[in-house]
């Protein structure tokens, strides 16, 4: 038994991977809006320099201590958490009207990215069969991949037609 999967293993992977991709998507992401944000805000270098590696900070952050909160209240938590730095870095991001704000929405997804890179491959060991274990963690970094390349294209055929804004988000 312990060498097969079960569909709902495989949900659960495809579910936990999902973070991945939102993480390939926020790496990604700034890349392609850059230029927009820069002229919006009237970015220095130094400026652009740090909103852009603002976000690994925030990952070194959440990083150190995702652990903690996944060994005391569980992996399922620790992705929970992951998902609600996302959403609330993404929205802050979006209704950012000063570049203050923007570096703390970018803080803030970074903190979900840190606490991605340590819970989802922790969680994907942790559900997958013995026999599946690399396959279940190589996934992970196949949507992380995934999500970069979205977060390119996105930014590439539609910068000119949705604002920075909605597609940062």
């Amino acid at each position: 038994m312990k060498d097969r999967y079960t569909p709902f293993t495989i949900y659960s992977m495809f579910v936990a991977t999902l973070a991945s991709l939102c993480s390939g998507y926020n790496k990604g992401v700034m890349g392609g809006v850059l230029s927009s944000v820069k002229q919006e805000f009237q970015l220095t270098p130094i400026d652009e320099s740090f909103l852009v590696s603002i976000a690994l900070l925030g990952g070194t952050l959440g990083s150190l201590f995702c652990g903690y909160v996944s060994d005391k209240f569980g992996r399922k938590a620790g992705l929970t958490l992951t998902a609600i730095f996302f959403i609330i870095g993404g929205l802050v991001s979006a209704f950012s009207t000063t570049y203050s704000i923007l570096c703390i929405g970018r803080f803030i997804i970074g903190m979900g990215l840190g606490t991605m890179l340590v819970v989802v491959p922790l969680y994907l060991v942790e559900i997958s069969p013995e026999l599946y274990r690399g396959r279940f963690v190589a996934f992970s970094s196949i949507m992380s991949s995934l999500g970069i390349l979205l977060a390119y294209t996105i930014s590439d055929l539609f910068e000119d037609v949705w604002n920075w804004r909605f597609i940062l988000s």
